[in-house]
């Protein structure tokens, strides 16, 4: 059930609101066509989220913030300025609370901050079973309530949440990086008004357009100087926007495989959602946010969790589509969105660094592949070059081979993660998208994927004597059985990995895949030789996976 706005302490009136000066009103009129950025169509949503929550407040404050009107193509609204202040006061709301460290704070001189105290907090070792002991530092910290949020977490309890916490973390991290740029939560944990309402009811009741400027506390990828020595400048009707729109920001955490196989977090990926129908997306945005996965990870959602930084985009896509569903109609996620822009950023020390930047078009196919593709796979690895391919609309085995060249054995022929994946993704092969278009007759990666077979098997019978019909029944049998299977496997899949010239690699598939017994159509060994000859290093790549399948 959605919460309402508290009627207590955050919706009161702060200590210090001056009595208005004026009765003046402000109308604000945006149309989604004249706004310069998705970040900025993303903030008119979240100014309308944030309004309408504000009006379903019980005993308000007075003041006027209104939405006076909401379509497709933008919206109208009505403040004056205590109801502007209090649009603020909301939005920034914070509280002071305890947090605990296992490591002592420092200060930018390097200098250890005192903690409020220090205790003893006992835990299980997670490798060895058994309680320890170790010594956390308690300090102050202050936090967003984002009370807002709160009402669209599936996994809220109290006044936090899963999904809440990691975007109270991101914010922390990107939008207000630098402890300066937290002034106004910590105006607002004081029980103070944020100080910047009245600058801000000034700078709009100017004449449109006044130039103000744009920090990266607003709008990601902003500098305060262009390489030509241009400031970065906005106007005071069109940065008021960019105030909201983390508050429909898609928040998610990429994760890389290292050396050792194990997943390691890498910054944040941020999406901004360009938005094409406004009335219909505000509609909808809170029930999909309501759907996402309460299931955890360490202390993130799991779902929040990703392989790619794009992919968060196209999680929220399947959620939105998933909503769209549900309507009369057969509206797509392309008729509520044009894209999403996403940015993956990580903090280094006091600076937000923007490490890549990308825009996902909502196409029906590459949706409907990604959420196959997100259920079915469970290798990391695997799954992140699957939707690079998807994303950069590659055929779904490139780039493969670098990932076998470049990755130890445990993580991919001798892991039975990486088996499962490479199975799936032959065995679900669709042939469209696949291949060039001009491709013609059979595609290969079926054909590879029998050649592989038979030559496993074959190979297994001619030199051991072994034969799954006969051995099936007998345990003992059937582990020698998988036992040269995988030996079979590896020496064929180590002296494929090793001849990277394409002459080498088509001698050893004539001399050495094809010396035992290949029954293929006439048809399938005529593609065959043309690919070997066309497209060496393609067949190479899906050998290489056809024999994983087969470990």
């Amino acid at each position: 059930m959605a919460r309402e706005p508290s009627a207590g302490r955050s919706l009161r009136k702060p200590r210090g609101v001056p009595a208005p000066k004026t009765t003046e009103e402000l109308v604000l009129d945006y149309r989604l066509v004249d706004l310069p950025s998705a970040q900025h169509r993303a903030g008119l949503a979240g100014l309308v989220l944030l309004v309408r929550w504000l009006e379903r407040a019980p005993a308000a404050p007075k003041g006027v913030a209104k939405l006076e009107n909401i379509d497709e193509a933008g919206a109208r609204f009505r403040f004056d300025r205590v109801g502007l202040q209090r649009l603020l006061d909301e939005f920034y709301d914070a509280s002071e609370e305890e947090v605990r460290s296992s490591s002592i704070w420092r200060n930018r001189a390097r200098e250890a901050v005192p903690p409020l105290r220090q205790e003893t907090e006992v835990f299980v070792d997670p490798k060895s079973g058994k309680s320890r002991s170790r010594t956390v530092y308690v300090y102050p910290q202050v936090v967003p309530r984002a009370a807002f949020l709160l009402d669209l977490d599936p996994t809220a309890e109290g006044k936090s949440g899963l999904w809440v916490k990691l975007w109270r973390d991101m914010l922390k991290e990107v939008f207000r990086g630098v402890p300066a740029t937290r002034r106004p939560y910590e105006e607002r944990s004081e029980d103070h008004p944020v100080s910047e309402g009245g600058p801000l009811w000034e700078a709009l009741c100017k004449k449109d357009p006044y130039p103000v400027d744009l920090p990266s506390t607003y709008f990601l990828g902003a500098q305060q100087l262009t390489a030509e020595q241009v400031p970065f400048r906005d106007s005071a009707r069109l940065r008021f926007l960019l105030v909201f729109w983390p508050a429909v920001a898609q928040v998610y955490i990429p994760s890389i495989v290292d050396g050792d196989g194990n997943q390691q977090n890498s910054g944040w990926a941020i999406g901004a959602p360009d938005i094409r129908a406004l009335e219909t997306f505000c509609a909808e945005f809170g029930p999909a946010m309501r759907e996402r996965d309460a299931a955890k990870r360490g202390i993130r959602p799991r779902a929040a969790v990703v392989d790619l930084a794009v992919e968060g985009a196209l999680a929220t896509f399947v959620r939105l589509q998933a909503r769209l569903a549900l309507r009369a109609g057969d509206s797509t996620v392309a008729d509520l969105l044009v894209g999403m822009d996403v940015f993956h950023v990580e903090k280094e020390g006091n600076n937000v660094r923007v490490r890549a930047t990308g825009r996902i078009t909502p196409e029906p196919a590459m949706i409907d592949t990604y959420a196959q593709l997100h259920d079915g796979l469970w290798d990391p690895l695997f799954r992140r070059q699957r939707l690079l391919n998807l994303v950069e609309n590659r055929p779904w085995f490139h780039g493969f081979d670098t990932v076998i060249q470049t990755r130890p054995r445990r993580q991919t022929v001798d892991s039975s993660r990486f088996q499962h994946d490479c199975r799936v993704s032959f065995e679900n092969f669709d042939r469209g998208g696949t291949m060039n278009a001009q491709a013609e007759g059979p595609a290969i990666e079926p054909i590879v994927y029998r050649l592989a077979e038979s030559y496993v098997y074959r190979k297994l019978e001619a030199k051991y004597g072994l034969k799954w019909e006969r051995v099936k029944d007998d345990e003992t049998r059937r582990s020698d059985f998988e036992e040269k299977k995988s030996k079979i496997v590896n020496e064929a899949f180590l002296a494929l990995r090793s001849r990277t010239a394409p002459a080498d690699f088509v001698d050893y598939v004539a001399s050495a895949i094809c010396s035992v017994p290949q029954r293929l159509p006439q048809a399938d060994y005529l593609v065959l030789a043309r690919a070997l000859k066309e497209r060496p290093d393609e067949v190479r790549t899906l050998l290489l996976l056809a024999l994983s399948a087969r470990a």
